[in-house]
């Protein structure tokens, strides 16, 4: 919630993401299934969020959140790649954290942990809010000029982008060769 370092803060949702991937593990049932497909999800958007947090330090010299503002404005493809991967990691459909977190909800009140639900729930929202307000003030705030202001090279977006694609397709459809593996790597369990 105090985050001032937009890297640390990104480094802070990982440890997030770590526990919510021990929980549905820890639950069982349909909460197995869930974290492995979390730990899928997660790693492509918080590689393509760490990506374009090298874009961001390239082109405003800084870490600091405070120090960062209009992205969209300022450098639109880091700023909306940057927004659209936050939408990814919060967990909005159709990407695949919201069906992760489903998975694990799901298995928490089948096996009739409600408390445990609401508070997953609640925190969850907690997260989403602190580090929300962050990316939003980042994105949309009065645009702060670039220190380095000469546009990145293609490269520089392409594979944000393209986890970004990725984690679409894996949203909306799921290969089977994604289910299997999941299946499997469940089995070990």
């Amino acid at each position: 919630l105090r985050s001032k370092n937009y890297k640390r803060m990104l480094a802070y949702s990982s440890i997030e993401n770590m526990g919510i991937i021990s929980i549905g593990i820890g639950i069982g049932g349909a909460g197995i299934f869930g974290a492995f497909l979390h730990i899928i999800a997660h790693s492509f958007t918080k590689a393509g969020f760490f990506l374009l947090s090298g874009n961001i330090l390239n082109q405003f010299k800084t870490k600091k959140i405070n120090e960062v503002s209009g992205l969209v404005t300022s450098v639109p493809p880091t700023g909306w790649l940057w927004v659209t991967h936050f939408a990814a990691l919060s967990g909005l459909p159709p990407f695949p954290i919201f069906l992760s977190e489903f998975f694990i909800v799901k298995a928490m009140l089948e096996k009739g942990y409600i408390l445990l639900a609401i508070v997953f729930l609640l925190l969850l929202t907690l997260i989403l809010f602190g580090m929300g307000s962050r990316i939003i003030k980042m994105s949309f705030g009065h645009p702060t000029t670039p220190v380095n202001p000469d546009k990145l090279g293609f490269l520089s977006y392409f594979s944000p982008a393209l986890l970004l694609i990725l984690l679409l397709l894996l949203g909306i459809y799921m290969p089977p060769a994604v289910h299997d593996l999941i299946k499997s790597a469940m089995s070990l369990l």
